[in-house]
């Protein structure tokens, strides 16, 4: 197995938690009728997957030592590449916690590098402007193209195969196994399946619909279980509608 530069894993290790699911992952997006915005990303681990995540750099650099979780500088070396994004804030909070704050003049734009228009998709149509989110393997690949190559391709070992043949509860139990030298197996089963992602989006005008959500005081939350996304044998597609 070829080893990674230290610099390239705390990238990797943020998309393949974010993914795989820690304590908690919340995405709040404040959202304008031109398609700019705002966006809050919030990550906290649980101590079982800081664990893993510290044993599994040290696999990957070849380094035996406690190694950090996030590389904030590396992280937000790469949101600045993005067309588009300025990154307004990157706090890491104790080992597993993360905070990051970007703004976006193109909500459009954030995959226009990865030709993933389709995963996020926003469109003006008259006066109504709509928000679609389209989940599935696929979008999981395209998500991992934020990193390097090699780096991506060690995530990938990770998940399950995207042809859908791996079932949530078989996937389920693969982690499980893997963790459960880190905590009792109920308590790393019990994490697996409260590991979410929670999407918000407060548009600044007046909410029309939303598909997939709910609404809470003007906004409209999307949870995600990462479970059920990292094995969905169909697309999952979220969306909301609102006018200025």
């Amino acid at each position: 197995m070829p080893r990674l530069r230290p610099s390239t894993v705390g990238l990797i290790l943020l998309i393949a938690l974010v993914l795989l699911g820690g304590c908690s992952v919340r995405e709040e997006i404040s959202l304008q009728p031109d398609g700019s915005g705002e966006a809050t990303l919030t990550v906290d681990l649980h101590p079982v997957l800081i664990a893993y995540v510290s044993d599994l750099a040290s696999a990957m650099t070849g380094v035996e030592a406690e190694y950090p979780v996030f590389d904030v500088t590396q992280i937000a070396a790469e949101i600045d590449t993005r067309p588009g994004m300025e990154l307004v804030r990157a706090e890491q909070r104790g080992r597993g916690g993360l905070t990051l704050v970007t703004r976006f003049t193109d909500i459009n734009a954030i995959f226009a590098r990865e030709g993933a228009g389709d995963v996020l998709r926003f469109e003006r149509r008259g006066d109504e402007r709509m928000l679609t989110l389209t989940l599935g393997r696929d979008a999981v690949a395209r998500f991992l193209e934020y990193a390097p190559q090699e780096s991506a391709t060690m995530v990938e070992l990770l998940f399950p195969p995207a042809d859908g043949s791996v079932t949530r509860d078989e996937y389920r139990d693969e982690l499980a196994w893997a963790l459960e030298e880190y905590d009792r197996r109920a308590v790393v089963e019990r994490t697996l399946d409260e590991a979410r992602i929670e999407v918000r989006v407060s548009p600044q005008g007046r909410l029309v619909s939303q598909r997939g959500g709910e609404v809470v005081d003007g906004s409209v939350v999307f949870t995600i279980p990462v479970l059920e996304l990292l094995t969905l044998r169909e697309e999952r597609v979220y969306s909301l509608v609102f006018t200025p």
